[in-house]
């Protein structure tokens, strides 16, 4: 509980002084209210992503999640060899007895399409999402989703300003994901 309660606070320490950054264009990301829905009940989670540059293609990144249970924060850089893709690494703690954990993500988008996979790997064990998207329209966005813990299933996110709202469905495993997402 310790280890939730210092990452929210470096969390909030680190997004107080990016916000203003990113009013310059250096740095931007989200924070996401995510709610995974199942038959035994509704689990809430906040997460935040922060990145920026550092030189030429190369860049920085922070990802953290927090949770009742559960709580990581991951630290790496970014390589964005073309505009249409780019890979990362991290590496981080999480509240585990074995805290170290490592991921790796790469994203890919043209036009109206985009695909996303992120791992993770760490002392609680392994986590994926896969995200393949097709933007509609500039308010709808449809693809398909696979997350660790909740399934494949449709996605669909609705956008208006800097706010958006997502969800997926994993049919076969009877879960899901209710979304707030907060871009700055």
């Amino acid at each position: 509980m310790r280890f939730t309660i210092r990452l929210v606070v470096v969390l909030g320490l680190f997004l107080g002084s990016a916000i203003p950054a990113s009013a310059q264009g250096k740095v931007s990301g989200s924070v996401e209210v995510q709610n995974v829905l199942s038959e035994s009940g509704v689990v809430p989670q906040l997460d935040a992503y922060v990145h920026g540059p550092l030189s030429g293609k190369i860049g920085w990144t922070v990802w953290m999640l927090v949770s009742k249970s559960w709580s990581e924060g991951l630290f790496g850089v970014t390589y964005a060899p073309a505009k249409w893709i780019e890979v990362s690494a991290s590496a981080g703690l999480e509240s585990n007895k074995s805290p170290f954990r490592g991921a790796a993500s790469i994203w890919m988008g043209s036009g109206k399409y985009s695909f996303v996979s992120l791992h993770e790997k760490g002392g609680s064990g392994r986590w994926m999402k896969n995200v393949a998207t097709y933007e509609v329209n500039k308010t709808l966005t449809v693809g398909v989703l696979q997350q660790s813990f909740v399934g494949v299933g449709p996605y669909a996110a609705v956008k208006v300003g800097r706010m958006t709202i997502w969800g997926a469905y994993a049919v076969a495993d009877d879960r899901g994901l209710l979304t707030a997402k907060f871009t700055f």
